[in-house]
């Protein structure tokens, strides 16, 4: 889990340690002001463009508490108690992803939390 506020443009990144290789999620608050949304990119499944894939009934609260959770077919963010992603590998990817090693659907061995920003590590997890 990892708390944020709404109170300046962010890039958190969360580097999934898979066996054989790693994948990166990004969760991001900024675009053209005074309409900052919160919007996400999953490494070789989206294309990597930012504020493209919006987060869908991200609460108002200016304080944030994300939940990330991973199985073999789906990633979900859950902000402040509301699913804000359910994303379905298969389902919700782009061509290339399909036709790759679908490294998503391993099991990561830890997960390190980066604020993009400043490089800054929250937290290593499990």
């Amino acid at each position: 889990m990892v708390t944020t506020k709404n109170d300046e443009a962010k890039c958190i990144a969360f580097d999934f340690h898979f066996p054989h290789n790693n994948g990166r999620l990004y969760i991001l608050y900024g675009g053209a002001k005074p309409n900052h949304r919160w919007s996400y990119v999953v490494e070789e499944c989206t294309n990597f463009e930012f504020h493209k894939y919006f987060l869908t009934s991200v609460p108002n609260n200016m304080d944030k508490l994300w939940k990330i959770s991973k199985t073999e077919s789906n990633l979900r963010i859950i902000c402040n108690g509301v699913p804000v992603l359910d994303f379905n590998f298969e389902a919700d990817s782009n061509d290339s992803y399909r036709k790759s090693d679908k490294k998503w659907s391993q099991t990561p061995h830890s997960v390190d939390i980066y604020n993009q920003l400043s490089e800054h590590v929250f937290v290593k997890a499990i």
